[in-house]
């Protein structure tokens, strides 16, 4: 999944790229001070401050580089301002749009050879993300939100998103049926503002598989077979659920 739009907006309004522009000065002198001193806190400066030099110098890298440089941004956000990022942080995802859930279970089963995806809205309560719709994605297609597909590749509009009050995405993951589109990766993480609650569909042997992640944490279901309860889970805990799936 990738942002269509050069502007990047988080919840905050920040634009990142400025951000990430006004800090270089800072972190590339904060690298030479680490380097001389040895200072603990200047190396972890340094260490943006040589991802940056890396930045500024090399053109078409710039791609690839971007979303190394713009998630520990967008950690520190959602980690300075909890409270405007609350569903970065819950335990739990409930989805109660059944219909919206069943759409994207029958349609994954159908092992498309294209990724696809839509939005979704969302809220928080208590510790607990609530998943109360689910668009279809002809809707997100129709309102420019998603503009390509092509292979393992979507052009999203994610500031778009955000301007109309979604909190949250999905997107399937072509593969074989034993689990190899379960793959979540730091682009995956990035692209999303801050705050948003995101599913990714694919494949298994018994069927569809689902799981919800944000820029934190990811989640898997609570009982084998149930979609609708996702709960927060550490490294152990994915590889038994893919194991049990396997």
């Amino acid at each position: 999944m990738n942002e269509l739009p050069k502007r990047y907006r988080a919840n905050t309004g920040q634009n990142l790229d400025e951000w990430i522009t006004g800090y270089s000065s800072m972190a590339i002198g904060s690298s030479l001070f680490g380097v001389i001193t040895s200072q603990e806190p200047a190396l972890g400066c340094g260490l943006a401050g040589s991802l940056l030099i890396i930045y500024a110098l090399s053109p078409e890298p710039k791609r690839k580089i971007k979303p190394f440089l713009k998630y520990p941004f967008q950690l520190g956000i959602s980690k300075a301002f909890p409270a405007s990022h609350p569903l970065e942080w819950v335990d739990e995802v409930s989805i109660t749009d059944k219909p919206g859930l069943e759409r994207i279970i029958s349609r994954t089963e159908k092992r498309e050879e294209l990724e696809w995806g839509t939005f979704i809205r969302a809220y928080c309560k208590s510790n607990s993300a609530i998943i109360d719709c689910i668009e279809d994605s002809s809707w997100a297609e129709e309102r420019g939100l998603i503009t390509k597909r092509e292979g393992c590749r979507l052009e999203v509009n994610f500031s778009l998103a955000d301007d109309l009050g979604m909190k949250g995405s999905h997107h399937y993951h072509p593969g074989e049926d034993y689990g190899s589109g379960f793959v979540i990766n730091i682009n995956d993480r990035c692209v999303s503002p801050a705050g948003f609650i995101n599913l990714l569909s694919f494949n298994l042997p018994s069927g569809a598989g689902l799981v919800a992640y944000n820029k934190r944490f990811t989640y898997i279901p609570a009982d084998k077979g149930r979609n609708d309860l996702l709960v927060k889970a550490d490294i152990r805990m994915i590889m038994k659920y893919l194991g049990s799936i396997a």
